[in-house]
Formats: structure tokens, sequence, C-alpha cells
């Protein structure tokens, strides 16, 4: 194994560890307030406000950087990123994938167009690692940065000075910190709004639950969501199969790289000897003492052993102020035509790096005056 894992794991559990994620509580705090002033402002937006309240958070962690707007440039570099990892991430795509020997031709042979899309892909991917990075740099160097993931390890407590091999150690860590970590919390969000919509009673039990956040994260961040009644069913932030049409039960596992094979956690999830009815969408499995044979998803959802997700406390925390607050401020529901019928949203799953919901639509409504005005007070 390369010396520099170790190096990775060290730094990004430095900078995402319970004590560090406590540092960022009233930053996330601030951007999530933004988020529900959004979706108060225009509901209907609701999967873009996700896309930049998820690039907001993570790029103020990692570089400092203050995202504006939902077309925020840093988050349209790391989106168009995202695109080409899932293109050039396609099983089959290139007759290379058939033909490994193709790699050793010219780019000007009949079937070499693959090497022209890889060195585009290649400088695409390396402003997402070095832009970021060097804009973080550029703001030391003229003492107006803030205080980020970056800034702290590239002037340590210590006072050592950094040399270039850790530097750029620091600069690859920064980078897997979003690429790991924003996409796949839209993933689960936007998950989060469908699965409100269309259990309306367990949206109402998670409500009742704010009171004591501990559990309802665990209302939120359930495996197995598919519900008998429906035909389709959910997918997982990672695409257990990427070749098939076919989509699994959910698993909330943010930022996770490196992770087991999708696959198996799945089968994990799905053994009905541990999980009784296992397609059945019942988060209380997780919160009764009836079901207390059955063990916390946690376990196995973040990764294991060494492996195991350095972001996995930041995740639970932020997702955590963030299903709550929109809970407490807003009534997710499904639709309803002119006639007043309800209008079954769309379900539908996409890509390959990370499955996403294709768009879909629901209502956003707030639940009262009062938790609105809230939004607009320094409280």
């Amino acid at each position: 194994m390369n010396p520099r894992f170790r190096k990775y794991r060290k730094l990004l559990n430095t900078g995402l560890n319970p004590r560090a994620t406590a540092s960022y509580a009233e930053l996330v705090e601030n951007e999530v307030k933004v988020f529900l002033r959004s979706l108060r402002d225009a509901p209907g937006e609701f999967i873009p406000h996700i896309r930049r309240n998820a690039g907001a958070v993570i790029l103020k962690v990692t570089y400092g950087w203050t995202v504006e707007s939902d077309d925020d440039y840093f988050v349209e570099l790391i989106r168009r990123g995202f695109e080409l990892t899932t293109k050039l991430s396609r099983p089959g795509r290139f007759l290379v994938d058939s033909l490994p020997w193709l790699r050793f031709v010219p780019e000007w042979v009949p079937g070499a167009g693959f090497k022209g899309f890889a060195r585009m892909i290649g400088e695409e991917m390396r402003k997402v690692d070095d832009v970021p990075y060097e804009w973080t740099k550029e703001q030391m160097n003229a003492g107006t940065n803030t205080e980020s993931f970056v800034s702290r390890l590239l002037r340590p407590e210590d006072g050592h000075k950094v040399d270039e091999e850790e530097a750029d150690i620091v600069k690859w860590c920064s980078s897997a910190l979003y690429t790991g970590g924003a996409d796949t919390t839209v993933s689960a969000m936007t998950t989060f709004f469908l699965v409100m919509a269309l259990y309306p009673d367990i949206q109402a039990h998670a409500r009742a639950k704010s009171t004591r956040p501990h559990e309802l994260i665990i209302n939120v961040q359930v495996c197995n969501i598919a519900s008998p009644r429906m035909t389709a069913t959910w997918g997982t932030s990672f695409p257990a199969e990427q070749q098939s049409s076919r989509t699994y039960g959910m698993l909330l596992h943010l930022h996770l790289q490196p992770f087991p094979s999708p696959p198996i956690v799945r089968a994990i999830m799905h053994d009905p000897e541990t999980f009784p009815d296992p397609e059945k969408f019942n988060p209380e499995r997780f919160l009764d003492e009836k079901y207390s044979d059955q063990p916390d998803p946690r376990k196995f959802a973040f990764g294991f052993g060494r492996r195991v997700c350095p972001g996995a406390h930041f995740a639970e925390t932020s997702i955590l102020l963030s299903v709550s607050s929109i809970l407490s401020m807003f009534t997710i529901s499904k639709r309803k035509d002119e006639t007043g019928q309800e209008i079954e949203p769309h379900i539908g799953w996409r890509g390959s790096t990370v499955s996403h919901l294709e768009p879909f639509a629901c209502d956003i409504k707030p639940r009262s005056a009062a938790a609105l005005a809230l939004l607009d007070s320094d409280a």
C-alpha cells in the first residue's frame, strides 16, 4: 500500500473528527438558514437549492470559499467534473474496455478516440483539484483567507514548515473532501424530499421526534425504503451494479471513499434473517426497542475498519441539521392537479459514479408564518 494513504487518512480524520466538526457548527447553521430561505422563496427549485447548499458547506469548510448563488463558479466547476467522471466510468463506453491492446495504438487510429476524451477529462479534473486549492493559497498569501481545512493544514499549529510533498497531500485531501462528499449529499437529500412526500405518516412521526435530534437522524438515514405497494425500488448513492437498470434499497452512505462493494452492503441490509421483511420501509426498526436485535446500519453504511469513511460524523451532523430544520419549517407532500388529486411523483435513477433521482415534483409549504419569521431574524 502506498505510504501516502496513511497520511491521507490521518489528515482527513484530523479535519473531520467530532472536535473539528464542532468548530464548523456556525458555518453549517448559516448555510442551512440560506437553504431554508431558498425553499421558502422558490420551493419548486429545491434540487438546485440542495446542490447549492451541499456545495456551499463543503467548499466553506474545505477552502473558505463562500457560495453566493446556485450557479456558483466552483460548484459548477466540480459539477462538470462529476458529469465527466460519470461518462468516463460507464462500463463498455469505449472499445478499449473490451480490447485493452488499443491503449498502445496512436490516437489517430480508428477506435482510439478514447485517448483524446481521456486527455480532455484529465485537464478538467485537474481544474477540480487545483483551482479551489490555489485560490485558498492566494487568499492566505494576501492575509484575507477564512480559516478552513486547507489553511489549517498549510499553516499547522506546531509551526513546522510544510514541504512540497505535504502540500501535495493537503491538495489531494481537500479535493477528496468535496468530490467524496458533496454529490452524495445531494443524492441523499434529494431522496429525503421524495421519501417525505411519499410517506406523510412517517414524515409526521419524524417531526414529532425532532425534540430528540439524535433519534431523528435515524428516522431519515434508513436503509430500505421500498414500500410493498410501490412498483419501483429505490437506488443507492453508489450504484450496486453499473450495467444494470435495476435499482436497489437505499443507503444514505455519505462521504464514502473507499467503500466496500455496494452489492455486498445491499446483501447485508437485505438479509431477512438480520432485517425481517427487508423491503418494507420501516424506520421504526432502528428506533423501537422491540427491534433491538436488528443492528444499527451505521456500523457498515460508512465502511469498515481503517477504511471507514473519515467524514461519517460530519455527514451525519450536517444531514441531521438540514432535515430537522426542514421538517420544523415545512411540510413536504405530493403535488396535486387542478382537481385536487395527488400526482404520483416520477421515480427514476440515473448516473453511474453517484446515482441521482431524476427530476420530480413535490409541494413544499411553510408550516406557519411564525416559523418562517425566524428565517429573517438574526437569532
